[in-house]
């Protein structure tokens, strides 16, 4: 989680903040229109459909062996115009779920949480040493019901029936004297048409309180697992560039081999370019040239291609071009490809992407971009904010999210130009300022400033640009 390829915060000790004192880091997750889940465990996990029109998730990771581990996951949901609070804390002897303060479980033999893959979105899945089983949190959810229902019934009516009453009242939508009525009327045994116009007439008010309990942290786990599944398909569609993008060289050793992503680096930018079909990379240059003013084309002699650069007249090597070109041209690559290729259902999610859509062309596209104005002129630094506002618009439903890292004041006002100019809405930019108040020690300031109607700033930071404050 710490480092690899792209990062290196060293171990989680190094990436806690020096001047806080929490031994926990969270990563918090809001999605909005999040509509409904609908989830389906194993066999012994029923399928229910619970909506929430906003739910917001946070996931606690701590070092444990100096190993990072998940220690607590929270969500917070209205259902049913009702608040609903579960938490799940990951202990090394111990599991507790709680949903809005209760204990779910108070005397839950000894389960450990197995660690799944080194994400945080895992499955949480428990051992029980005793009896050397390894069961869903879901599965004892089920179980604990499936037990108090037991408790209530013959004992002549074996578990697996009282186990698909248990999948019943988890199913039903609420939870209320009018539908435990029809239950007891659609019921298959004298037994449980008893018992349901028993609950109906002549509520046990402690049994009807563990079953609302167990029924709403069923439908929260619901929610947790939908939320897994966005958020995986979310991120899942992320591509990064980095701002230490590859020089470009006059000549690249042909590949025999079809590129279809662009690297972070943009090192393979050539061959993805010479991948491309004539009709698709003759789209791209005239997509490149509406902006910039120069077209693009890529040349193959022999068992070598070149990126070849022209204004509609002369042309010329990319390696003879400013270092700029070579630093943007990976940029406008990546954001043009995202506004054509085809969308991948990586988990049958999209459109927003906290919405409960099946079709796969309205997955969102997330890029990543580091200083896409990395050695551009300032006036060129500029039209970054067209291309942006060009990508974004003329993607469906305004697919195409854009997570920019950027130090151009040129690009900053740009957009709020673009915006005064109506081109771009202004609630579709958001800027995210990070100020310190020097280079080294000193924990960033982090504050969000808006564009109004107009393409002013708000809340923007005294002098962010100066070099003195």
């Amino acid at each position: 989680m710490w480092f690899g390829d792209y990062v290196d915060f060293g171990d989680f000790k190094t990436a806690l903040c020096k001047n806080g004192d929490s031994e926990q880091i969270s990563f918090s997750f809001k999605l909005t229109g999040f509509g409904a889940a609908n989830t389906y465990r194993t066999r012994s996990s029923p399928r229910v459909s619970v909506s929430a029109d906003d739910v917001e998730v946070r996931y606690f990771v701590g070092n444990e062996n100096d190993k990072t581990v998940l220690k607590k996951i929270t969500l917070d949901a209205v259902v049913h115009e009702k608040e609903m609070r579960l938490e799940i804390q990951l202990k090394k002897k111990g599991v507790k779920l709680l949903i809005d303060g209760v204990d779910v479980f108070v005397d839950l033999p000894g389960y450990t949480h197995l660690e799944g893959r080194n994400d945080i979105f895992s499955q949480i899945r428990l051992y029980n040493e005793s009896n050397n089983r390894i069961v869903s949190i879901h599965n004892l959810v089920v179980t604990a019901l499936t037990n108090i229902i037991d408790e209530r019934v013959s004992n002549r009516v074996s578990l697996f029936t009282i186990r698909e009453q248990a999948f019943g009242l988890l199913r039903m939508e609420r939870f209320d004297k009018e539908r435990l009525t029809e239950k007891s009327k659609l019921a298959s045994t004298k037994t449980f048409t008893n018992f349901y116009m028993n609950m109906a007439q002549e509520p046990d008010k402690a049994f009807h309180k563990k079953v609302i309990i167990l029924r709403r942290a069923y439908r929260a786990l619901a929610l947790l697992d939908k939320a897994d599944d966005v958020l995986q398909t979310y991120l899942g569609n992320t591509n990064y560039l980095s701002a230490g993008r590859a020089r470009s060289e006059r000549f690249y050793r042909r590949q025999e081999l079809e590129v279809s992503e662009i690297s972070p680096t943009g090192h393979n930018l050539p061959m993805f370019l010479a991948s491309l079909s004539r009709t698709r990379i003759s789209k791209f240059s005239d997509w490149v040239n509406d902006v910039f003013g120069f077209q693009v084309r890529v040349s193959t002699i022999g068992g070598h291609t070149s990126i070849v650069l022209s204004d509609g007249g002369a042309e010329v090597n990319i390696s003879d071009t400013g270092y700029g070109v070579s630093q943007v041209l990976p940029v406008l690559a990546q954001i043009w490809w995202a506004t054509v290729q085809p969308r991948q259902n990586k988990h049958s999610y999209g459109g927003n992407p906290f919405a409960n859509y099946r079709k796969s062309e309205n997955i969102p596209k997330v890029l990543v971009i580091e200083q896409p104005e990395a050695d551009l002129h300032p006036a060129h630094q500029g039209l970054l904010g067209d291309v942006f506002a060009k990508a974004v618009n003329s993607s469906a439903n305004k697919n195409i999210h854009l997570l920019i890292e950027t130090h151009s004041e040129a690009l900053i006002n740009r957009l709020g130009e673009l915006i005064e100019d109506k081109i771009v809405e202004p609630e579709d930019v958001g800027i995210v300022v990070f100020d310190t108040q020097d280079l080294l020690f000193s924990p960033p300031e982090i504050s969000v400033a808006n564009f109004d109607e107009h393409g002013v700033l708000s809340n923007w930071p005294h002098g962010f640009f100066n070099y003195s404050k």
